[in-house]
């Protein structure tokens, strides 16, 4: 990792500490976190010693072990100038190789295609299983009738007699059909399931892997997020759902699931009046927790917050809605980053990419039907209070 050191009377300056409030500082991007700290305002020791663990708490993110020491102004009025650090695009080292894009979407579409053939025969079967419990009451009853008439010495031959036996014949060969197709759906439907258990096997053993060890929920119920960027930093077609979202978790029975959804781990605006003067942020790759909040005004459903105050972002301070130069070598605070509902899709590139009203200035958007999907799934693991990891890699197509 490459460093240039900026000096002020020959004193090595904290990479993060800096007189002007506008780049060191994010205002909340999306919105502010009620329950979180309020930075301190004033330049004495406290605020040393707080600048002191936020840098150590960056550098735990960005994986880099801070080497250089906090000096303290000598006065009130001393201008300090801001280090710039190169950082990693790859940050989170991943042993396996990362799926592309298009693999992510066919697993989607495979995921899809099995869940909703899996749900059908389900119905299928629970139908058949009715229509053949049916059935045999009606076979029962008849031959009850059958027998009533062979204590009554009905003759066999009787009109009576003959009209049960047909109706008998009839039933009991419809009953052989349904429980044949009972059977035929049933091994269809074990199967389906064995082939949605390897999809799902296979991607989780491959996403997994992007988690530090620290961080790999091993309980049941207990998801990890995997974010996977796949929008470059130097695109500038930011209004795109470019990037995936991944829910890994194992179920009571010790089997692994994989739900992805389409996302944007990227900022959709180039400038806003919500952001900061030093730009709109860009959450750097690493590993942050989040837990579960509850509605609030401006997101008036449950959406997952940061669990830390600040988290480590770039800044697009050209306002050209990209990533670059300088803007890659400077790692700033950002506030309030979230995940939430994105804005709607209007329309899906050729390669399958949904384009819409991508609005987040920070945080991580899902296009809001999948995002109901996504929040529903999180809720119904009984999440309250728990942190939850969530993963994000830079792995640009």
């Amino acid at each position: 990792m490459v460093r240039r050191v900026s000096k002020v009377n020959n004193k090595v300056i904290n990479p993060n500490k800096s007189v002007d409030k506008r780049q060191t500082e994010a205002k909340v991007d999306d919105t502010k976190n009620p329950s979180s700290p309020t930075l301190p305002e004033t330049k004495n020791k406290p605020l040393i010693q707080f600048e002191r663990q936020q840098t150590n708490i960056f550098a735990q993110h960005l994986n880099q072990r801070p080497t250089t020491r906090v000096s303290e102004p000598q006065s009130s009025t001393q201008t300090t100038v801001e280090q710039t650090q190169e950082v990693s695009q790859t940050q989170t080292s991943t042993p396996t190789q990362l799926p592309r894009r298009q693999e992510m979407y066919e697993y989607m579409n495979k995921y899809n295609e099995l869940t909703g053939k899996i749900s059908e025969l389900k119905e299928r079967i629970t139908v058949l299983r009715e229509h053949i419990s049916q059935l045999e009451n009606e076979i029962t009853t008849l031959e009850r009738n059958l027998s009533d008439l062979q204590r009554r010495n009905i003759p066999a031959n009787s009109p009576e007699y003959q009209e049960i036996v047909q109706r008998l014949a009839r039933l009991k060969n419809q009953l052989a059909t349904l429980k044949a197709d009972l059977s035929n759906s049933e091994a269809e439907l074990n199967s389906s399931k064995e082939e949605l258990s390897r999809l799902e096997d296979n991607m989780y053993n491959r996403l997994i892997d992007t988690v530090p060890q620290e961080h790999r929920q091993n309980q049941p119920n207990r998801p990890n997020i995997v974010g996977l960027r796949y929008h470059r930093n130097e695109d500038r077609r930011i209004r795109r759902y470019d990037d995936v979202i991944a829910v890994l978790w194992i179920d009571e029975e010790g089997k692994r699931h994989v739900r992805v959804f389409h996302a944007a781990t990227h900022s959709g605006q180039g400038e806003s009046d919500q952001a900061p003067a030093s730009g709109i942020a860009r959450l750097q790759p690493g590993t942050y927790m989040f837990t579960i909040a509850e509605p609030t005004n401006k997101y008036p459903y449950k959406h997952l917050k940061s669990v830390e105050y600040a988290l480590p972002v770039y800044r697009d301070r050209n306002q050209d809605g990209r990533i670059t130069g300088d803007e890659l070598r400077r790692t700033y605070r950002g506030t309030g980053i979230l995940f939430h509902k994105g804005g709607r899709v209007n329309t899906t590139t050729r390669d399958g990419i949904p384009v819409g009203n991508v609005q987040n200035i920070g945080c991580q958007t899902i296009p809001p039907g999948e995002y109901e999907e996504f929040i529903n799934l999180l809720i119904q693991m009984d999440l309250d209070g728990v942190q939850i990891p969530y993963t994000l890699v830079y792995t640009p197509e």
